[in-house]
């Protein structure tokens, strides 16, 4: 049941993630949700299933607090690296096209890929915390 909720949590921040970067043009969103999504898998792992932390190992926690370290550090490389760079090239020609419309659906593709990403990298996170 774990990983259902992990999954609805990953679409959740997603999809937010995308309308935000829509409604302002920007794919400044892009590096500091996936960031976040780890975070709150981390946390929904240990303190949102019945019996919080008192339920989990000592190898359950040191595995959590590994990926949360690694997660921030990630997070917070990120997004210095789009905030020095003023933002990321990579979806200039999504959001910034030299010609056409924007390509929304084309970058919501890029959001479900992260949220994949995201969820597939916590998976055994998810699976050592839920035994």
């Amino acid at each position: 049941m774990a990983f259902l909720g992990a999954a609805a949590i990953t679409a959740t921040f997603q999809l937010l993630g995308f309308c935000a970067a829509c409604a302002m043009r920007t794919e400044m969103f892009y590096d500091v949700f996936g960031g976040l999504n780890f975070m709150a898998l981390a946390a929904y792992s240990t303190l949102g299933q019945p019996g919080g932390l008192g339920r989990l190992s000592n190898r359950s926690l040191i595995i959590t607090c590994a990926f949360i370290v690694s997660r921030a550090w990630l997070l917070l490389f990120l997004g210095w690296r789009a905030h020095a760079r003023g933002g990321d090239s990579r979806f200039d020609p999504l959001l910034r096209p030299k010609k056409g419309p924007i390509r929304y659906g084309m970058f919501l593709v890029f959001w479900v890929a992260q949220g994949v990403w995201v969820y597939c990298l916590s998976a055994p996170m998810l699976f050592i915390n839920n035994n």
